[in-house]
């Protein structure tokens, strides 16, 4: 029998992420508009914000304003079910934990909270041109 996925406010989720209030679906950024307080937005292109979307996240050039301006990505979790939080969690958690030479570090994670009360959870890595 399958069960519909559940869209739904919650508090807490597994692995202690506390939202507080339901995921913003379409977060709307300008350049140089603070994600998590600290990551300042960067055009991606000439046309474009965004480095990459999908329905289930938002992925954005940015520079971290704690780390000398460094350039980051950081991938904002925008779909609100149940079980799409809890995987991105789940990323966020395992990422934070592996450090390996192949693999690129984490530089930060956490919860972007709107003035409405929205809110969306977000992973930030060091950004890897082409060859690096």
């Amino acid at each position: 029998m399958a069960v519909a996925a559940e869209t739904q406010t919650f508090e807490t989720i597994p692995h202690g992420l506390e939202l507080v209030g339901d995921i913003n679906t379409s977060p709307e950024f300008g350049p140089g508009d603070l994600i998590g307080d600290r990551f300042a937005v960067v055009p991606a292109s000439d046309d474009s914000l965004e480095l990459a979307s999908t329905t289930l996240s938002v992925v954005y050039l940015t520079k971290d304003t704690e780390n000398k301006d460094a350039q980051a990505v950081l991938k904002l979790h925008t779909n609100n079910s149940v079980e799409s939080v809890i995987r991105s969690e789940r990323e966020r958690i395992l990422a934070s934990e592996f450090i390996h030479p192949k693999l690129i570090p984490v530089v930060a994670t956490g919860l972007h909270v709107y003035e409405d009360g929205t809110n969306n959870p977000y992973i930030a890595t060091v950004y890897a041109q082409e060859g690096d």
